[in-house]
């Protein structure tokens, strides 16, 4: 479990011991609230006390076990219990049931829209940040078998997209394309990304990018990245491969094995079915090969040399990521294209790798 939380009113992660614990009702195990105990302490100087004071506080109801009637905070009408609406599904005390009753709370609820009211949603900056903070701990961001420092807060983040935005719209700091801050898990939604990965997510070392390109990123230099990109989108086959040796498929099957039982043994699952032999992986090189040259099943580039870390590298890709590594749904694409893939379908990716490489060109003019 973490040991810090992010306060939802300064946006700053503290250790989990500087927020109240809140009873969430009959059945459920207490949770921590919201928000830290410094912005309680100041919401009750700052508001509370002066309403308090002022005699403008509603008073606080006695908490009564199965009660029959309740006085409403809004009418100051007592009235029977059944005209509350419940918040919990068994409510026993008296606060299981709402302040308001059910005509105040009609007529509240009808004002809130006449008046052009709606529901706010999550800033971007804080989606941003609670998305990374689900691998901090004590101030720590694990990434493989480091422990690389984070210092995000929100404010930080405030300001790397203000400096990223240009006429109200958020662009991608390494292609230019415009991103879907509306979406969380698509591939140009936006992502935080660091801009050395041997340092760790701290100011002035992140950035927000498309999530397709961090993902596909990984350690690769921004240059390397963005010529695959441009490559991938028209088809370009200047890339020279000579055909793989045989004992070249062996050690991809191994490299393939290996990761299956890292990834089953770090999410604790069971590893992923694997049917192929060498002998299929090598009728698969032959089948995308064309002359002495092997191309992505499909981006068509061709492939580099045999080295297992560039961006065109040969790489064993799902077809249906719901099935194993068996016959029919295995296929040989280059690695950056297999990293950006995740879950998404072909079309999704490809034609985000062409929005991509549009972006690049109208950056590069």
């Amino acid at each position: 479990m973490n040991e810090t939380k992010l306060c939802r009113r300064c946006g700053i992660v503290k250790p989990r011991s500087e927020f109240g614990v809140k009873n969430r009702g009959p059945g459920r195990k207490p949770g921590l609230v919201s928000r830290c105990k410094s912005c309680i302490n100041e919401i009750g100087r700052t508001i509370q006390h002066p309403r308090r004071k002022a005699g403008l506080q509603q008073p606080q109801q006695p908490s009564i076990e199965n009660p029959i009637e309740k006085t409403c905070t809004k009418c100051n009408i007592t009235k029977p219990i059944v005209e509350f609406s419940p918040y919990y599904k068994n409510p026993t005390v008296l606060w299981h049931w709402s302040s308001y009753c059910n005509t105040c709370r009609s007529v509240y609820q009808r004002e809130q829209v006449a008046n052009g009211y709606e529901r706010p949603e999550p800033g971007l900056a804080l989606r941003l940040l609670e998305g990374k903070l689900k691998g901090v701990c004590d101030g720590k961001f694990k990434h493989g078998q480091k422990l690389l420092p984070f210092e995000l807060t929100v404010a930080i983040i405030r300001s790397i997209i203000d400096s990223q935005t240009k006429d109200g719209q958020l662009y991608c700091a390494a292609t230019g394309v415009l991103l879907d801050v509306e979406s969380q898990d698509k591939p140009l939604s936006p992502s935080l990304d660091r801009i050395d990965n041997r340092f760790g997510y701290i100011d002035g070392n992140v950035r927000i990018t498309s999530l397709i390109y961090n993902v596909a990123r990984r350690k690769w230099d921004d240059d390397i990245v963005l010529d695959a990109i441009i490559k991938m989108a028209t088809c370009d086959s200047s890339i020279i491969y000579t055909l793989p040796e045989f004992n070249w498929v062996g050690r991809v099957m191994e490299r393939k094995r290996s990761q299956i039982k890292a990834d089953a043994k770090r999410n604790n699952r069971p590893p992923l079915l694997i049917e192929l032999t060498t002998t299929d992986v090598h009728i698969m090189v032959n089948l995308q090969s064309k002359g002495d040259q092997l191309h992505c099943a499909v981006t068509n580039t061709s492939l580099n040399r045999m080295s297992k870390s560039t961006p065109f590298s040969p790489s064993l890709d799902r077809i249906d990521n719901n099935f194993g590594y068996i016959h029919g749904n295995v296929r040989i694409v280059a690695l950056i294209y297999n990293l950006a893939r995740r879950q998404w379908d072909d079309n999704i990716v490809l034609s985000a790798i062409v929005t991509m490489a549009t972006g690049i060109n109208s950056l590069s003019v």
